[in-house]
C-alpha cells in the first residue's frame, strides 16, 4: 500500500468527515487495509486521495498550491519521524515512529488541523 507520509497524521485522528461520502467510505477502507499490507511511505496522492474530488491526474488540485503544501507536510513527517521512502513499513512500525509528532507543530496550515485538536 502507497501512503503520504502526513496521511499518517490524519489516520490517527479521522472521525468521519471528509469532502463527500466516497471518500469518507475509501479513507475507511484504507484504515481498516493498515495492518493487512506493507506500506511504502511517499510523498504524492496515495491510497487516501484516490477517491478525493480534487485529485486530478494524480495532482491535489484543491487549492493552487495544494499538492506543494502537501509535499511540504510529507517532507516534514518524513524528516522529524526518520521515516525512509525507500522500504516498506508494517504499520505498527509506522505507528512507533510517528508516535511523538503533534499535528500543532506540523499542520499548521491544513484545513482539517481543526478535527485534529
Amino acid at each position: 500500500m502507497k501512503l503520504r507520509a502526513h496521511h499518517l497524521l490524519c489516520i490517527r485522528n479521522f472521525n468521519g468527515k471528509g469532502y463527500n461520502p466516497k471518500f469518507i467510505e475509501n479513507f475507511y477502507d484504507a484504515i481498516n487495509s493498515l495492518n493487512k499490507e506493507p506500506i511504502e511511505i511517499i510523498t504524492s496522492v496515495d491510497i487516501i486521495c484516490n477517491k478525493c474530488p480534487f485529485n486530478k491526474e494524480g495532482i491535489c488540485k484543491r487549492k493552487k498550491d495544494s499538492e506543494k503544501k502537501s509535499k511540504q507536510l510529507d517532507i516534514s513527517v518524513i524528516n522529524k519521524a526518520g521515516i525512509k521512502t525507500s522500504r516498506l513499513y508494517a504499520y505498527q512500525e509506522l505507528q512507533k515512529l510517528t508516535e511523538n509528532l503533534h499535528t500543532k507543530n506540523i499542520c499548521n496550515d491544513c484545513e482539517w488541523k481543526t478535527y485534529c485538536e
